[in-house]
């Protein structure tokens, strides 16, 4: 919600701010300098602190234990020519009453559908700039 709020407002300065001021307030013996540096410094600070602000986004891990329920293969959506097939695993998580859907790397060993292990992964509700939820590694 904050990025989509900072596009928005960058959008309006870049945009909306200019147009209002050329329509209502240009007057023909402004310097031209002065007038670009006016109009569009506001949407270069605010981009650019958007740009600092979300460029530094860690993937924090997390640490979860629970049952394979199985495993899923899908389609990226998008051209027909340039979809690739990606694999989830179904975990039960342990003192959870619902399954969860984790993507795979492709690195990745699959373990025995019915065991239970624990694993690390990126979870989507800790790092919300992530597509998926992404299983990293099995804890031994």
């Amino acid at each position: 919600m904050m990025a989509l709020l900072y596009i928005l407002g960058g959008l309006i300065c870049l945009v909306i701010w200019p147009a209002f001021y050329v329509f209502r307030y240009h007057k023909e013996t402004d310097h031209a300098l002065k007038c670009n540096a006016m109009l569009f410094s506001p949407s270069v600070l605010l981009l650019s602190s958007y740009l600092l602000w979300f460029g530094q986004q860690q993937n924090v891990p997390s640490i979860a234990c629970g049952m394979v329920q199985g495993y899923h293969t899908y389609m990226s959506s998008g051209n027909a020519n340039k979809r690739k097939s990606f694999e989830r695993v179904e975990i039960l998580f342990d003192r959870v009453k619902y399954a969860r859907h984790l993507r795979l790397d492709e690195t990745i060993v699959k373990a025995n559908v019915g065991t239970r292990i624990c694993f690390e992964f990126y979870d989507l509700k800790l790092n919300t700039h992530l597509q998926d939820s992404t299983l990293i590694r099995w804890i031994e």
